[in-house]
């Protein structure tokens, strides 16, 4: 995903890095990047990053993203995955 959000901060798990994402109104979604996995880095200790997105491009990394899809959640069902 492109672009940080606050400061790409980083997580140790998905659903961290997700309820995070929650909390930020510009937050476009979540990448795991294998580059530094298990290294302290963009003030956080894990290798899930919160990303201002939208636009997603080809990583050369083995990077996964995950996209925030706002929609009506009357079934309860989170929005970000």
């Amino acid at each position: 995903l492109d672009g940080c959000v606050d400061s790409c901060h980083s997580f140790r798990t998905l659903q961290e890095a997700q309820e995070h994402c929650r909390l930020i109104e510009t937050c476009g979604g979540v990448s795991h990047s294998l580059y530094g996995e298990g290294q302290k880095w963009h003030g956080g200790d894990g290798p899930f990053e919160v990303r201002a997105g939208p636009g997603l491009k080809a990583s050369q990394d083995g990077d996964t993203s995950w996209i925030r899809i706002e929609r009506p959640c009357d079934d309860g069902e989170s929005p970000l995955g």
